[in-house]
């Protein structure tokens, strides 16, 4: 991290992204907009990838799930940045962020 700044990552895998009403307690309306249309693994994957942005972001700033994950758009967050498996040393199948403030808040 930048110094005097905070960092948080997420890691996932898809085990559990297909569980039955994960968009409605984990994505805002926008994300689950996002997904219109997205099924199968790919969809498991998209959910995937914003749990580990959620995670990440949730890490940095403390809050954990005292923050109602369903409140937390992290579609668009620039300090937000998803890592490409094989450049954060993972399986092909997990979904890792990273998100970086400049600052300590």
């Amino acid at each position: 991290p930048p110094p005097g700044g905070r960092w948080g990552r997420g890691l996932r895998v898809p085990a559990g992204m297909g569980l039955a009403g994960f968009d409605g307690v984990a994505l805002t309306t926008a994300e689950r907009a996002a997904l219109t249309g997205v099924a199968g693994p790919l969809l498991l994957q998209e959910r995937e990838r914003l749990w580990a942005r959620k995670e990440a972001w949730l890490k940095m700033t403390g809050d954990g799930l005292t923050t109602a994950p369903e409140t937390l758009d992290v579609l668009s967050r620039p300090e937000i940045r998803d890592l490409a498996a094989g450049e954060a040393g993972l399986p092909l199948n997990f979904s890792a962020a990273v998100a970086v403030s400049r600052t300590v808040s």
